[in-house]
């Protein structure tokens, strides 16, 4: 499943995704905005067939958020 988030981050950002595990902030490490975090959201409904609230969105911080999310 990391593998298939990871493909999903690199639409939103030209960071180097190769080094990231579970752990990894996505707004520190990777320099996503809050925008970008809530499109995310929405590509990753579509992705995984998944309901993200914007509440829920807005509380994701690492990588093990989003799986959480899609799980």
């Amino acid at each position: 499943m990391l593998e298939k988030i990871k493909t999903v981050l690199s639409d939103f950002t030209d960071a180097d995704l190769s080094g990231v595990t579970e752990q990894t902030d996505i707004q520190y490490e990777l320099g996503f905005d809050s925008l970008q975090i809530m499109n995310l959201a929405v590509e990753l409904e579509q992705e995984f067939d998944v309901n993200i609230s914007d509440e829920d969105a807005a509380a994701i911080v690492t990588v093990a958020d989003i799986v959480r999310l899609v799980a």
